[in-house]
């Protein structure tokens, strides 16, 4: 999980199920049309409100997070690398998030099209024409000034997503952003209120549940794919937090 987030060519469409999920960032754009839901979105500290389909792009220094409070509802994602949008796209991006109510019709059938299975230069023509139709429907978000805290926790959550499948430390982490192990996890304690430690099992977690709702896998190979090293601690993790056995839970899909 989170080898190649956005596909050979630069661009990965998925769609799915909305669950709650705590704070995150990602190191591309990530553009998401949302069905109604019970809840809301939280992109840098602006809550979104999910009472009608609205669409979101967050850039990869957003900080966003998804609380479900009722039934689940759909959502089609739309992942794409930074250097496929352009001069033009990106001065008009301005480097900030956007949110636009989806009830056009127009937006909602180019979200659509870009589930077909098509050619890669078919589908990049496709993203640039739904991104300036959602720039012209939608609305800038305030983004906060970024302080060197904030980037760091931001560049340590891009990389936890992208190599939580590895045997990422904290001390490994923190040395590769230049600061101190005990700066990184204070800093990741007060920013998101959940330690190191605790995000990289919800992230590996939620990466296994993915891949036994997906089948194909045996859970053993659930367990190492999503980076755990020890099937035991993997089997009672994932029953502390989900309440069944990752088998129990395979069987159930």
């Amino acid at each position: 999980m989170g080898r190649q987030l956005t596909g050979e060519n630069g661009i990965s469409v998925s769609t799915g199920k909305v669950y709650s999920f705590p704070s995150h960032s990602h190191s591309y754009f990530e553009l998401v049309l949302y069905h109604p839901f019970q809840g809301n979105i939280l992109v840098n500290d602006t809550p979104l409100s999910a009472n009608r389909p609205f669409a979101v792009l967050m850039t990869p220094a957003d900080i966003h997070a998804i609380a479900l409070e009722g039934k689940d509802a759909d959502f089609i994602k739309i992942a794409f690398l930074p250097e496929l949008l352009g001069n033009y796209l990106t001065n008009r991006l301005s480097g900030r998030p956007f949110y636009a109510a989806a009830e056009d019709t127009t937006l909602q059938a180019l979200f659509e099209k870009m589930t077909e299975h098509r050619p890669y230069e078919e589908l990049h023509l496709l993203l640039r024409g739904l991104l300036l139709c959602l720039l012209d429907v939608a609305e800038p978000l305030s983004t906060p000034p970024a302080t060197q805290g904030s980037r760091m926790i931001s560049r340590a959550i891009g990389i936890i997503h992208e190599e939580a499948h590895t045997n990422l430390t904290l001390t490994a982490l923190a040395k590769r952003l230049s600061v101190s192990y005990h700066h990184l996890s204070a800093s990741f304690t007060e920013q998101l209120g959940i330690s190191f430690s605790a995000y990289l099992a919800d992230v590996r977690l939620r990466n296994a549940k993915a891949l036994l709702q997906n089948g194909g896998l045996s859970v053993t190979e659930v367990c190492y794919e999503c980076g755990y090293r020890n099937l035991s601690h993997f089997l009672r993790s994932f029953k502390r937090k989900y309440g069944k056995t990752p088998k129990m839970y395979q069987k159930s899909r």
